[in-house]
């Protein structure tokens, strides 16, 4: 059986599954009492961060609603478990059953929600809200050749009860213009993971201590400035960006960061079909986000000094720390032609494009050693990224979910 066939299999069984269980969780459903519950999930099953870990943190210290993160991670629930966080998972399905049957509110950041057997989607008392991945130029529905591929991505996100976007800007380019959403379920709510980014003490504290850069490089670690590589999901395979660029060779490179004292991270989406990365030495190293379940992009920024990407919105979040980014491109006419970008990214990039290996050591130097230098040059573009695609910021955007979230249970 192809891996294909394979999938429609194991599709076809949880259809037959959610057929049989559905009349179970109607009956159910009139015995047991909706209770101040609230789940809480990430972009998959086992990773704890991006919108909704921040808001989760959050409701858990200022909502008197009984928070739950949904997780198969062993060393998520652990973590959770330290910080004495509710959480479900398969450890206990009943008792996962349970909560899911007794909440009034979901939070996911994907263009679905989680919902075993249709548990979720067909309980109308439970209110579905999509906190979205992020925020920026990037975000499209792309144009496939199958359009029940599109029309399905649509469907999906328009599934939601409510679905927050950042601005007023956002809302008519990304909502109305891309995920062909009414009025009526966008709300304007922000990005809770940049709470985080726009706390200077916080920021400040996290950059002196360099406690995960310590965790990964160990004694290698004696102070040097610190380079930051997010290449986004491609799903189509390909070589790491940064090897397609003109001339670039690894022993070069990790010379290039031992002669300027400069460590070099790097990290990409887990469902990423890159078929070559660079070698692990003294200064370069690989986040395995599959491996590491904790990890969060968010977290690093703070302890980073310069941010090497492309098409990902995290270039939105970090651009609000003031710091060096420089972009690696080679593919964006296919990215373009593929799947289309809500704007011009390039118009708006707060940083240089590099093409070639000169490139990327000339401007590494220049900027992550004179970032006034770097900010003269593309604060335009900052600003016009930060007026399209970050939210006015006189309540954090957690404390808008909050007054929202209480809001709606009125209803």
């Amino acid at each position: 059986m192809s891996r294909e066939q394979e999938k429609i299999y194991q599709l076809r069984v949880k259809k037959l599954i959610t057929y049989v269980l559905m009349p179970i969780f109607g009956i159910l459903r009139i015995f047991v009492k909706k209770e101040n519950i609230v789940l809480f999930i990430a972009s998959n099953m086992y990773r704890y961060s991006g919108n909704t870990k921040y808001l989760y943190q959050y409701f858990n210290t200022h909502s008197n609603d009984k928070c739950y993160w949904i997780t198969e991670s062993k060393e998520v629930i652990n973590h959770l478990k330290t910080l004495n966080y509710r959480y479900i998972s398969n450890d206990n399905p009943f008792k996962k059953l349970f909560v899911i049957l007794k909440s009034k509110v979901i939070y996911s950041s994907g263009t679905s929600f989680y919902d075993p057997f249709g548990l979720i989607s067909n309980d109308k008392n439970i209110i579905k809200i999509c906190t979205m991945h992020g925020t920026g130029p990037k975000l499209t529905i792309e144009r496939s050749n199958d359009v029940k591929k599109t029309l399905k991505l649509i469907s999906d996100i328009n599934s939601y009860d409510f679905i927050s976007l950042s601005t007023e800007y956002a809302r008519d380019i990304i909502g109305f213009n891309q995920l062909v959403l009414p009025k009526s379920k966008i709300k304007i709510l922000g990005t809770p993971k940049q709470d985080a980014l726009l706390d200077e003490k916080y920021i400040q504290k996290k950059y002196n201590e360099k406690n995960i850069i310590k965790n990964i490089f160990g004694s290698k670690y004696k102070n040097q400035k610190i380079i930051y590589y997010t290449p986004t999901f491609r799903d189509y395979k390909s070589t790491l960006p940064l090897i397609d660029i003109s001339e670039f060779n690894e022993n070069d490179f990790n010379k290039f960061l031992t002669e300027n004292n400069l460590l070099f991270l790097y990290s990409y989406h887990s469902m990423s079909n890159f078929n070559m990365g660079l070698k692990e030495t003294d200064n370069i190293r690989f986040i395995d986000n599959n491996e590491n379940h904790l990890f969060d992009n968010i977290e690093l920024m703070t302890e980073i000094d310069l941010l090497v990407g492309d098409y990902s919105t995290l270039s939105t979040d970090f651009s609000i720390l003031n710091k060096p980014q420089l972009f690696i491109i080679p593919d964006y006419k296919q990215i373009n032609d593929t799947k289309g970008f809500a704007e011009d990214l390039r118009k708006m990039m707060p940083g240089k494009e590099i093409s070639t290996y000169q490139e990327l050591c000339i401007n590494i130097l220049k900027n992550i050693n004179n970032v006034q230098s770097y900010l003269k040059e593309f604060n335009e573009n900052i600003s016009e990224l930060s007026r399209k695609y970050i939210e006015d910021r006189k309540l954090t955007s957690c404390e808008k979910f909050l007054r929202f979230h209480n809001d709606i249970k009125k209803l």
